[in-house]
């Protein structure tokens, strides 16, 4: 099974540019607070 920031990453990339994202579209990759760590850690990345 993969990292949930690599899940989450590869979710994003495939979707339309401009598409705004909320906490449930990635419930199925995680925990909530999995994802939200995740989340933090893609946006200090950059």
């Amino acid at each position: 099974m993969q990292s949930t920031n690599i899940q989450i990453v590869e979710k994003i990339k495939k979707s339309k540019r401009g598409k705004i994202f909320f906490l449930k579209d990635f419930a199925f990759f995680g925990t909530g607070n999995a994802i939200r760590h995740s989340l933090s850690r893609l946006c200090l990345e950059g």
